[in-house]
């Protein structure tokens, strides 16, 4: 883009993202990719004839564009800390999309074991601000060999934590997962899989996680199993002709331990690594990892850079994520909660008690929305529905979403985060009625959603960047 066009934004109510102001009535003036300046009044006749595009929001919210920090399917490559199978090309566009039509303008690859060039492909075909984490140590690659793999190929086995961040991986992670320790993963994906594949018969995701806890508990221990739960549950979900309980017990002790152990050590070892090459890990943390999470917080957070993600997840109870969290941020780690899926698909979050309990009580630093299946809730969403429960300020909310998230994570979105003066141009302009409805997304200055909808030719904006 030529520096000197000039795109306006006009009678707009600014959340900068870095505090808890409110500016109304303001506008933005934007040459080329960059906020040279914030106006509080509005703009003077000679600056409006000078703007080669303008945008009068109406009195719009304007926010800096979501910084979502763990997303997965969004580049090629294998897919999830498991290395299943790469998503095909035009889903994993599909995907981009529906992040970008959701206010996010960076966004961040956890399916660890891509490759700079397969990340390099996709970013080229897109204007998503998109970086990469990498999770190419020795043990998270055998978790997922252990796991799946059957999307790992020579160059993914071969390909080195130096050599990625050296080309640009900005964080370890994600490191560990649903699907290498025994969480929603296994009960929206393998397990099902799994059990189609002996019997025929198709279960839901609810179905697989009480099958598995019925078994292992949920906290993937052999000791729990429970012989007249399981059988109680195989005969429920319509199994009973073709397993016993104990023929269900091997099937899932067969399908969800084998990566378990080596996953759980795997989440030192991306500690090690993240503080060997001075960036910060992302780590996955549920029931069945908590304690691991914890002793690694305990005995890195001095020196790494340490992101727990979704402390909200739904296989700790609500008093339980809290009390873990808490203890986790004494340690200096970073708290992220996911979006979930309570309002798209509901088939991994049935209630949002306990994410906004981390929001009433000011303990979540940052906010992301995951996989869920590919259903996730949008951030925006989550935030709607908050502050109209009066959980927690829009000003405040927004923050965990943009500016927090580009402190923690510093190569994800440098100069980004935030609405002010020499920031790189990366805009969501909200809708009046409705917050979690996105009318207008800029991205390095230009115009790549409108009215809701994406811009045929906003792929144009790849040639304006460095």
């Amino acid at each position: 883009m030529d520096r000197s066009y000039m795109l306006l934004i006009t009678d707009a109510k600014i959340i900068t993202g870095k505090d808890n102001s409110i500016l109304k009535d303001a506008s933005i003036i934007i040459k080329g990719k960059i906020i040279t300046n914030i106006l509080l009044t509005r703009p003077s006749p000679s600056i409006v004839s000078s703007a080669d595009t303008i945008i009068d929001t109406e009195g719009n919210t304007v926010i800096p564009g979501i910084i979502n920090h763990h997303a997965h399917g969004v580049t090629g490559g294998p897919l999830f800390p498991s290395g299943d199978v790469p998503l095909p090309n035009e889903k994993v566009f599909e995907n981009l999309d529906q992040h970008m039509l959701e206010g996010t303008t960076t966004l961040l690859n956890l399916d660890g074991f891509a490759t700079i060039e397969e990340v390099d492909n996709t970013k080229k075909h897109h204007p998503m601000n998109l970086k990469t984490a990498t999770s190419h140590t020795p043990l998270n690659l055998k978790a997922a060999e252990l796991a799946d793999g059957s999307g790992l190929q020579e160059k993914h086995k071969k390909t080195s934590v130096y050599h990625m961040i050296k080309k640009g991986s900005v964080a370890i992670g994600e490191i560990g997962s649903g699907a290498t320790l025994g969480g929603m993963g296994q009960d929206y994906l393998y397990i099902p899989d799994a059990i189609k594949e002996r019997t025929g018969i198709g279960i839901n995701v609810g179905q697989a996680r009480a099958l598995k806890e019925a078994v292992l508990g949920k906290y993937i221990d052999r000791s729990c199993f429970n012989p007249m739960e399981t059988a109680r549950i195989v005969k429920n979900i319509g199994l009973s002709s073709k397993l016993t309980a104990e023929e269900a017990k091997k099937l899932i002790e067969e399908t969800v331990l084998p990566s378990f152990e080596t996953a759980l050590k795997g989440i030192e070892e991306g500690a090690v690594f993240a503080k060997k090459y001075h960036v910060p890990t992302i780590i996955h943390n549920a029931a069945a990892s908590k304690k691991i999470v914890l002793q690694v917080a305990e005995e890195f957070s001095a020196s790494v850079n340490i992101i727990a993600a979704h402390c909200n997840h739904s296989s700790l109870e609500t008093k339980e994520a809290l009390d873990h969290a808490r203890k986790l941020k004494q340690c200096g780690v970073a708290i992220d909660i996911c979006s979930g899926d309570f309002f798209r698909a509901r088939r991994l979050f049935d209630s949002l008690e306990t994410t906004f309990m981390f929001l009433k009580e000011r303990l979540a630093d940052v906010i992301s929305t995951d996989y869920m299946g590919g259903f996730h809730d949008p951030i925006l969403l989550i935030i709607k529905k908050a502050v109209e429960e009066e959980v927690i300020s829009l000003p405040e909310a927004i923050s965990m979403a943009t500016w927090n998230v580009a402190k923690r994570i510093p190569k994800l979105a440098p100069n980004r985060g935030t609405l002010a003066l020499g920031k790189v141009a990366d805009i969501a302009i909200l809708d009046k009625d409705d917050i979690s409805k996105v009318n207008t997304v800029i991205i390095d200055g230009k115009v790549t959603v409108e009215k809701g909808e994406i811009r045929k030719n906003c792929e144009d904006v790849l040639s304006t960047r460095d």
